[in-house]
């Protein structure tokens, strides 16, 4: 990683802390500000997701990073529920919408082979391995900007 990455990463960081911090001072009783804070946190993990993967050794503490990046689509989806529907509190469905995408992208990053979870010949195996995180982040993002259509 080139020095300019490094230091436009932190600094985008240091931002990215600096805004949730004073959104959630601003807004805790409301749950925008515990999840704007959340979303943040996903965008923080998404920043620090590739040089953790490829460069650092981190052992344990990587999969917090990982939860966070594999999770921003969520994360987005429920903020945007949060700001434009007046309605909206947190339900156990929303824990398991969370579960779900970052267990599949845990899976994919941590798992041995694509063989052993899904039991397929190792080219379906790897395609349905990398492509169901995805498809479900896009599913999340669509449902995002629905509720903000929605809710405009």
């Amino acid at each position: 990683m080139h020095i300019a990455d490094i230091a436009l990463h932190y600094a985008a960081i240091s931002v990215l802390v600096l805004f949730a911090a004073l959104l959630l001072r601003a807004h805790w009783r409301r749950p925008v500000g515990p999840l704007v804070a959340l979303y943040l946190f996903g965008i923080i993990g998404c920043l620090l997701c590739p040089p953790i993967a490829r460069e650092w050794n981190l052992g344990w503490v990587e999969v917090t990073f990982f939860i966070a990046c594999f999770g921003a689509a969520v994360y987005f989806w429920l903020f945007s529920r949060a700001m434009f529907d007046d309605s909206f509190r947190l339900r156990p469905y929303h824990a398991g919408a969370i579960l779900a995408v970052v267990g599949f992208g845990l899976v994919q990053r941590y798992a041995a082979s694509p063989e052993t979870v899904f039991g397929l010949d190792a080219g379906a195996g790897k395609k349905i391995y990398t492509v169901i995180p995805q498809i479900l982040s896009l599913g999340f993002v669509v449902l995002a900007l629905a509720q903000v259509q929605i809710g405009r």
